[in-house]
This record gives C-alpha cells, sequence and structure tokens, in this order.
C-alpha cells in the first residue's frame, strides 16, 4: 500500500509584515484621536453652554416666583453650589450642575445677576496672564514698574485686583531686596474705597524691620480718614517668623499661600503656607467684607518687592 503525506504550509507573519501591521495601525490611531478629540470637547462645550443656559432661566422664574430682591436674587446665600440647591428645593432645577469642561465653572455674577462660565481660577504670571496687567489696576498708590518681562516691583505702595470668592486660595511668589528694613504683604478679605483708596480688612506682611511675619488688620481712622493698621490679637499672640534682619532668608524667593475659608456666617478662617511647609497656627477672624467688594493684591515698603506670579483660586 502506497501512502501520500499532505505537506502542511507553516508559515505565518514575518517579522517585517508585522512591523508594518503596527505601523500602520498607528498612522491610524494618529489620525483618529486627534479627530475624536476635538469632537469630544465640542460636545462637552455644547452640553456647558446648554446646561449655562438652563440655569439663567431657572433662576429668573425663581426670581419671579419668590418676588426675590433685584440687588441679588440669591441674598443671603453665599456659595454657587448653595445657589443651585436653592433651584433645586424650588423644584426647578433636579441636581447640581458641574461643567463638563476641564478648569471652568458656573459662576453666580453678583453685579450682573446672571450665570457665568468661566476659569475656575485667576492666575498671572508666565503660565498665565503677565503679571504686568496688574500695572492697568486704577487701585495702586504711589509707583509700581515692570520687572524684567513677566513681573511687577515697587518700593512703596499698594496694588489691587479683584476676588469675589467667598472661599479661595491666593498663591504667589515673592522676594525683597537687599538691606535690613522694608518689606512686603499680600491681602486678603480686603475692601478698597475707589475715591480715597484706603484700603479696610488684612495684610500678611512680611516684615524685615521688624523681623517677623505678621497680620494686619488695616482701616480708617474715624477722625482723619487716613489709612491705619494694627496688629491683629493673631499677631500679638504669636509672631510667625522670627529672624535677623541681615538673614538671607529675607532676600530668597518665597511661595506663599493663603487659603480663605468660612467657619459660620462672617466668621472665617486663614491658613498660611510657605515654600510648601504649614506655618503657624491658623487664624480666626470675622469678615466684614462682600465677596462683590473683596480684593486681593500686595504691598511694598521701605526696600523694592518684586512678585513674579498670583493666582486666585476659589474653594
Amino acid at each position: 500500500m502506497r501512502l501520500f503525506s499532505i505537506k502542511r504550509n507553516k508559515t505565518g507573519f514575518t517579522l517585517i509584515e508585522l512591523i508594518v501591521v503596527i505601523a500602520v495601525l498607528g498612522i491610524l490611531a494618529a489620525i483618529a484621536i486627534p479627530r475624536f478629540s476635538g469632537s469630544t470637547k465640542s460636545a462637552k462645550i455644547k452640553v456647558d453652554t446648554a446646561n449655562l443656559s438652563t440655569l439663567n432661566k431657572s433662576t429668573q422664574l425663581y426670581a419671579v416666583k419668590n418676588n426675590a430682591s433685584t440687588e441679588d436674587i440669591f441674598k443671603g446665600v453665599t456659595s454657587d453650589t448653595d445657589r443651585m440647591e436653592v433651584l433645586i428645593t424650588n423644584a426647578l432645577l433636579t441636581e447640581v450642575i458641574i461643567p463638563l469642561q476641564d478648569k471652568v465653572k458656573f459662576k453666580w455674577n453678583i453685579g450682573d445677576q446672571i450665570w457665568t462660565l468661566g476659569p475656575d481660577s485667576i492666575l498671572y504670571g508666565s503660565a498665565g496672564i503677565n503679571m504686568q496687567e496688574l500695572l492697568k489696576s486704577p487701585l495702586q498708590t504711589h509707583t509700581w514698574n515692570k520687572n524684567g518681562s513677566d513681573g511687577i516691583k515697587s518700593t512703596y505702595g499698594t496694588i489691587f485686583t479683584k476676588n469675589e470668592n467667598e472661599d479661595y486660595t491666593i498663591t504667589s511668589k515673592a522676594i525683597l531686596g537687599t538691606g535690613t528694613n522694608g518689606g512686603y504683604g499680600i491681602f486678603f478679605e480686603t475692601s478698597v474705597d475707589e475715591n480715597t483708596e484706603i484700603d479696610t480688612g488684612y495684610i500678611l506682611q512680611f516684615d524685615r524691620g521688624r523681623g517677623s511675619i505678621i497680620i494686619k488688620e488695616r482701616g480708617s481712622d474715624p477722625v482723619t480718614g487716613a489709612q491705619t493698621e494694627k496688629n491683629s490679637a493673631y499677631s500679638n499672640a504669636e509672631t510667625k517668623v522670627l529672624l535677623e534682619k541681615d538673614d538671607p532668608w529675607w532676600t530668597s524667593t518665597h511661595d506663599i499661600q493663603l487659603d480663605v475659608s468660612t467657619v459660620s456666617g462672617n466668621d472665617k478662617k486663614l491658613s498660611i503656607s510657605i515654600d510648601g511647609t504649614k506655618t503657624g497656627e491658623d487664624f480666626f477672624f470675622t469678615s466684614t467684607t462682600s465677596a462683590m467688594s473683596n480684593y486681593t493684591g500686595f504691598r511694598a515698603w521701605g526696600n523694592e518687592s518684586n512678585f513674579s506670579s498670583l493666582e486666585i483660586q476659589e474653594n
């Protein structure tokens, strides 16, 4: 008997063929992914725009239904989440609306009495708005100048920018010039009289002349109307840093963070971090400043102070 055998072809893809297939798939993915991402981004924008319209229409219905104040429809409500909760309670929304886009949020504009959609923070510095845009602020005293291509400096004066938030974090980078006197400060929970340029509120001061970091409460003299300041109870009880006037710490660049949060009603808390480390105990105070009239900014005196960044993040 004659036996026959069938020869099977055991060859598969060669290495070169596999490389070609992988390369083709990579090219197709490179073409498809950006188009998909672009479509996703466009869809998110459309959904957020529609939700913004829903928020404003629901708020107008709430105002009519409840005969709300024309000064502020949500009078007495201090956070945007709580404002949406008011609409939910009145059956005008089903849930708190959160934007689909990254790094944006729905904000209630008290001045215009409308909901807006915008960045969840304001950033001045190399990664955001040029710091020198602050020099356009109408609320500044004495002389402020450019420092390099993206910084500001002064030897004496104050400068302010809006901070329409109840709870927020202020982050800044600053440095003090050489010497044994002078200092700089960062304002928080402060209102400013546009006519007199008198500020009322609080400031965290890096005071080389005193060799310390302290919190001052500022305002106007009831008799003369002149700018006044006094140590807060917190500063009298504990000085944040005790250093010699010629310590190189003063002429080093420092990353400064101020976290302001509501405890209850107008009672608030300030937490301070310097160069990534929490400094001292929390400072508790009673605010007389509304979010609508809230400002932050800088103060310099006695020596040149340089500021290279400022970020205001709503919490």
